[in-house]
């Protein structure tokens, strides 16, 4: 109520000079004596009991009311205040009030002037037009007055209401050395201080750092300057350095040592000089490639040294570039004199041995057809004289003989077979066989023996044995018949058993292990490591009771790591050994399954019609056991001597076959077939050609073969085996087969 009395009674009335207003009832227009405003001021509820008090006067300053009409000022109006609203109408107009500089100044008009320090901006409707002003402005204010009073009544504050944003005028705007932009452009200036400092420091900071990594540079590439130095006098390898044109600036103390030149003598040498005369040519084309920056790789060449040595280095170059000097050529050589020598010094023991080898193989050969020769004739006239009618005597005898050949046979055998692995010429021949059958016609070889000495041999395959395997059989039988033959030699009572089981299989592959175990004497167990060794047995004295060459369980253990197996004995001295192979097998089945072969019979098969045959035989024993052969089996024989005779008798007679002995005087019987063989070019016959002969390698067979012959029969010769060679010449069609000349 106070601010709307504050309003209204700003101004004193014009007809009351001495600060009186008149007051009239406003409801009945009645007159109401004129009291002063302090009078009115203090007017309480109470005093409405008296009567209602009307004022007049002119507005200096309006706020907003709960009445809807506007005054402006300047107007003169007449109210009927009332405590808490005062109820005012329009009586006039009048001149606005003018700011008086008298009076207490507490609702007073006035106008002052000052420096704006501060502005506090309030959410009215003249805010936004009072933004603008600056701080530090010089300002005229016109407004109302209010003063505010402490406790004790003395004036402790004012405010100046303004009445419109035209009461507030700019006389002057603000100075660049006003305080606030003093202090920003201090507070600046010190920000700026700071930061420069901060920069400063900063920037020594980083140039400290700079120039400690400078140091650490320097001192880096000093030390890596003394280490390069240092690697390249004390390198083991030679380390030259030359311009492009070749000349020599520097060496290290290697290629001084080696060369015998000082670095102060070789500086400014040519590379050329120190190279051998008949290299310069070729050292020059090289260093020429190299100076143009293309890779090189290692080459050799011959240095001269100051003495007049030769010595031979090999040599890895390359273009050097550093920065702030010109290009070199950097050569690092390795001598290599003695490792040359000591190359050419393996290489001719490797040719020695090569040499020693291929002389051990023709030994063999030779050794095999020498013995084979005269054994050829022994077995055969014994099955010869074995199908005559004999007594039990002579039988008996006979019998004996053929034992005997037959275990000389087998040592012959032996010693090839390991000949031929030692130098790794011994290849398997993977065909598809019957697993069950091959197991009992294995054994079967032994029954006899076995039953003699009243053993008991059992044989057991394992129902996950695959029933067709593919592999070697002949070897495979080879193993099994060395271990199961030593099985039976080293048993005297008890039994054997032949066992084979299925280790690991895939679904082309399976991994057999076959066992064969006895109730022999055993093996001590300091010998069981070097059984496997050739010519190495358990007992090896001159007083040993069972014989053999000792080369059976070598061949054994190396036939079966061809077969991707390995061999090993558990034994016990007079408890028995068990012997157990493995051997990689892989799973399959014949297109026309066959059994293995059944051992040869002495009893001589009949042939299928009679033939004319050539027999070139130098040798007058095997020329009497063929021709008996052959006429016993119904054939008609001519003999040649050597190999000129019997490409004289192809000339002058046709035959249905030949059987050509390899070695003989005057032509051999290879180059006599490569001569029926030419012959045979222009005509449209063809004359089977079997080779018997002593020499029993497998390279022996493959050579006879090139050579245009149909077949291969090694002596000695089996009965059997040759009926079933000329059956399979006679029954072929008549093909020339394609003959390899030498």
């Amino acid at each position: 109520m106070r601010n709307i009395l504050t309003l209204l009674l700003l101004a004193s009335p014009p007809w009351a000079g001495d600060g009186k207003l008149t007051g009239a009832d406003a409801a009945h227009g009645s007159q109401s004596p004129a009291i002063p405003i302090s009078e009115v001021i203090r007017h309480t509820i109470e005093a409405q009991a008296k009567g209602q008090v009307r004022v007049a006067g002119v507005v200096t300053a309006c706020q907003p009311t709960t009445q809807s009409t506007f005054l402006r000022p300047g107007e003169r109006i007449e109210a009927a205040p009332v405590l808490r609203h005062a109820v005012f109408r329009p009586a006039g107009r009048a001149e606005t009030p003018q700011p008086v500089a008298t009076g207490d100044r507490d609702a007073d008009l006035v106008r002052l002037e000052g420096w704006l320090l501060r502005s506090i901006r309030r959410p009215d409707e003249h805010g936004d037009q009072l933004s603008g002003l600056l701080t530090g402005s010089r300002l005229a204010l016109t407004g109302i007055c209010t003063v505010h009073a402490g406790a004790n009544s003395l004036p402790r504050s004012f405010e100046l209401l303004l009445r419109q944003p035209a009461d507030a005028v700019v006389l002057a705007n603000p100075p660049w050395w006003w305080a606030s932009h003093i202090l920003a452009i201090l507070a600046a200036m010190a920000v700026a201080v700071v930061l420069a400092v901060a920069w400063g420091l900063a920037l020594r900071r980083r140039m400290r750092s700079q120039a400690a990594m400078l140091s650490q540079k320097r001192d880096a590439e000093a030390a890596l300057e003394e280490r390069y130095r240092d690697l390249f006098d004390n390198a083991s390898d030679l380390v030259f350095t030359s311009t492009l044109d070749c000349r020599l600036t520097s060496l290290n103390c290697a290629a001084e040592r080696v060369c015998g030149y000082r670095r102060e003598e070789a500086v400014g040498k040519s590379v050329l000089d120190i190279m051998a005369s008949d290299q310069r040519e070729r050292a020059a084309e090289i260093f020429g490639e190299l100076a143009t920056g293309a890779p090189m790789p290692p080459f050799a060449l011959d240095l001269i040294t100051a003495a007049g040595a030769r010595r031979t280095v090999e040599v890895s170059a390359h273009l050097l570039r550093r920065a702030g000097r010109e290009p070199e050529l950097e050569y690092i050589a390795r001598d290599v004199t003695e490792r040359m020598r000591a190359e050419a010094e393996l290489k001719h023991a490797k040719d020695a041995a090569e040499a020693a080898n291929q002389a051990k193989s023709e030994f063999l050969a030779n050794m095999s057809h020498e013995i084979r020769t005269p054994l050829n004739g022994l077995m055969g006239m014994t099955e010869l004289a074995l199908d005559t009618e004999l007594d039990a005597e002579q039988r008996e005898y006979l019998t004996t003989v053929k034992s005997s050949a037959d275990m000389l046979l087998t040592i012959i055998n032996e010693i090839l077979d390991f000949s031929k692995i030692e130098s790794g010429k011994m290849a398997l021949e993977m065909t598809p066989f019957e697993v069950r059958p091959f197991m009992e016609e294995s054994a079967k070889a032994l029954l006899v023996r076995a039953e003699q000495k009243g053993l008991v041999v059992v044989r057991d395959v394992r129902p996950d044995v695959p029933e067709w395997v593919v592999g070697d059989a002949v070897r495979l039988r080879q193993i099994l018949l060395n271990l199961t033959g030593n099985a039976v030699k080293f048993t005297e009572r008890g039994g054997i058993s032949v066992a084979v089981e299925c280790e690991e299989r895939t679904s082309t592959e399976v991994r057999l292990r076959f066992s064969v175990a006895d109730t022999g004497i055993g093996i001590p167990l300091d010998k069981q490591n070097t059984i496997f060794e050739a010519f190495v047995q358990a007992d090896g004295s001159t007083t040993r009771r069972y014989g053999g060459t000792g080369l059976g369980l070598a061949i054994s253990a190396r036939l079966a790591g061809l077969m991707g197996g390995t061999i090993r004995v558990e034994s016990r001295p007079a408890e028995g050994s068990t012997f157990t192979f493995t051997a990689r097998l892989g799973i399959g089945a014949p297109a026309h399954p066959s059994t293995p072969a059944a051992p040869a019979e002495t009893t001589l098969p009949r042939p299928t019609r009679p033939l004319r045959i050539l027999l070139a035989e130098d040798n007058p024993v095997n020329q009497r056991l063929a021709l008996l052969l052959l006429q016993k089996q119904g054939h008609s024989v001519a003999v040649a001597a050597n190999g000129e005779e019997a490409l004289r008798a192809c000339g002058q007679e046709e035959f249905d076959l030949a059987l050509m002995d390899v070695q003989m005087p005057v032509m051999d019987g290879i180059a006599c077939t490569r001569a029926i063989r030419e012959r045979e070019g222009a005509t449209q016959r063809h004359l089977p050609v079997v080779a018997m002969t002593a020499h029993a390698l497998k390279a022996d067979r493959d050579r006879c073969l090139k050579a245009g012959m149909d077949d291969y029969v090694s002596k000695p010769v089996r009965v059997k085996e040759l009926a079933e060679a000329i059956e399979r010449c006679v029954a072929a069609p008549a093909t020339a087969p394609a003959v390899e000349t030498w």
